[in-house]
């Protein structure tokens, strides 16, 4: 067994609706329920660019 103490760990701040400069870093073509083809793509906000919530990632975009 192990325990966990989250207050030693970084805090999470969520990110904000807006625009924000992104780029790709992974994408995958899936098959919906409903038979239909999406894609999944996770984005990660640009480092290089003054923005807010500079490296976080947004992930599972359907």
């Amino acid at each position: 067994m192990f325990t966990v103490d989250h207050s030693k760990g970084e805090s999470f701040e969520p990110i904000k609706p807006g625009e924000y400069e992104v780029t790709v870093i992974n994408f995958e073509e899936k098959t919906a329920a409903s038979g239909n083809k999406r894609l999944v793509v996770d984005y990660e906000i640009r480092s290089d660019v003054e923005q807010p919530c500079q490296g976080q990632k947004i992930l599972y975009d359907n």
